[in-house]
């Protein structure tokens, strides 16, 4: 319901061992997304429509 078309939007993706959680701009989308294979982040676009700024990545302790 957050999500605004057409214009900046906010994804935190937070990843603590094997289980991801998501929220776009404070709305929690999914908190217990299971990730099993190690593998790169990818950013895609569809039709050149999405643009990207400040990418942050940071290692928890």
């Amino acid at each position: 319901m957050s999500y605004r078309p057409q214009d900046w939007n906010e994804l935190v993706i937070t990843v603590k061992r094997e289980v991801a959680r998501w929220v776009c701009n404070g709305e929690v989308l999914e908190t217990s997304f299971e990730i099993t294979d190690v593998a790169p982040i990818g950013l895609e676009d569809i039709r050149d429509q999405m643009v990207y700024c400040r990418i942050r990545s940071k290692g928890l302790q």
